[in-house]
């Protein structure tokens, strides 16, 4: 149990499986952009990127229930909703920033977890594991920006 002054480290695992399981890639993955032909890597990038993120909310609740800790899942910003009907190359830009700004927050939450080894070894491989999926979807915006300037 944290001291009074001390952050609760649950909390902070808790807010990252939020940062996660209402991610904007976990939101797309219900909502079934369109991809054109022929061009299925986009998809290929998304469906590991929201994999991960499913493995990672199901340990991160694992844990936090092990720890007998009331978990809140969160709900989806309410402006992913304006993202029907749009294809995957045009949602490109928007995970991608997003997934920079999932990035900074599990950075911020990891520092909470200085006292907590378990929590903190999970927050870790999912920092690496975010970062990894930031540079893939980063690599797909090269190739399009590569295919349209040869257009």
């Amino acid at each position: 149990m944290p001291l009074p002054s001390e952050p609760d480290p649950n909390q902070a695992l808790n807010q990252v499986l939020i940062t996660l399981h209402r991610s904007l890639p976990m939101y797309i993955s219900f909502a079934d952009p369109w991809v054109a032909y022929g061009n299925e890597e986009p998809r290929r990038v998304l469906n590991r990127l929201v994999a991960d993120k499913q493995e990672y909310v199901g340990r991160l609740t694992t844990l936090l229930d092990s720890r007998r800790y009331t978990i809140d899942f969160g709900e989806f910003p309410m402006d992913f909703t304006s993202l029907h009907d749009v294809s995957l190359d045009f949602l490109l830009k928007q995970l991608i920033e997003h997934q920079r700004r999932e990035v900074e927050a599990i950075e911020n939450r990891l520092g909470r977890l200085a006292r907590d080894a378990e929590g903190g070894a999970l927050v870790g491989e999912i920092l690496t594991n975010s970062r990894r999926h930031l540079q893939s979807l980063e690599g797909l915006s090269r190739q399009a920006a590569t295919a349209n300037a040869e257009r």
